[in-house]
């Protein structure tokens, strides 16, 4: 991670249905980061742009402490890493399974040479 990254999030993810309490607890996770995300009891919906460092940091906490609720997740988190440095972005996608955060990185890889159309 380098200091002038920016992190941008886009995730749905269903799992099978959560108590009223953990809802609730879900939904004060999300609060506390202030992201604005569609939760029910069966799934979760979001988006967000441009985070820092430090607020990608927060926001992988947020998501290792939603997995060990939601525990059992169907779909994906994907996580657009960019900087002015490189034109081409890095890409981490999240999966949530047996209670825990996975993270599988990413990048782009072009041909050599562009061709003329």
């Amino acid at each position: 991670m380098k200091e002038n990254d920016i992190f941008g999030f886009r995730g749905i993810v269903y799992y099978d249905e959560i108590s009223d309490k953990e809802l609730e607890t879900l939904e004060d996770l999300f609060d506390a980061i202030e992201l604005e995300a569609e939760i029910s009891s069966t799934m979760i919906d979001f988006e967000i742009e441009e985070l820092e460092p430090a607020s990608y940091k927060k926001m992988v906490s947020t998501l290792k402490k939603a997995a060990k609720l939601i525990k059992e997740g169907d779909g994906e988190i994907k996580c657009e890493v960019g900087n002015d440095e490189n034109p081409d972005p890095r890409y981490e996608f999240f999966t949530i399974k047996e209670g825990k955060l996975w993270q599988q990185s990413a990048k782009v890889v072009r041909d050599k040479t562009p061709k003329a159309l």
